[in-house]
């Protein structure tokens, strides 16, 4: 099993954040579109979500919201604390995680 280091934490948080700012333009983009435009820009949309997350297409419309493992983050997760936290990942205490992250100037992303 690879061990995961701060730098696979840090690579990490900026995926979470670039996943972020793609749904954050997705939606601004959706709350201008006029009744005609929305189909195509649905299909848009889930081309460049599928195209972020490097699978096919099909794949991304059989995720199920019910099975975490397969969606990414959602928006506000703590991603320190939690079962799946990265805290929890490496082994160590979520505050004592926190310290080093700011000791090394990793931020969190819209926090």
């Amino acid at each position: 099993m690879k061990e995961t280091t701060l730098q696979d934490l840090k690579d990490s948080l900026e995926e979470v954040h670039r996943f972020k700012a793609l749904l954050f333009e997705l939606s601004a983009k959706f709350a201008s579109l006029s009744l005609g435009e929305i189909d195509g820009e649905i299909e848009n949309g889930l081309e460049r979500i599928a195209r972020f997350l490097d699978i096919d297409r099909a794949h991304l419309l059989e995720l199920k919201e019910d099975d975490p493992e397969d969606l990414p983050p959602p928006a506000g997760i703590d991603v320190v604390h939690g079962s799946r936290g990265a805290a929890q990942i490496l082994g160590i205490n979520p505050s004592t995680l926190r310290s080093r992250m700011k000791k090394l100037g990793i931020r969190i992303p819209n926090r």
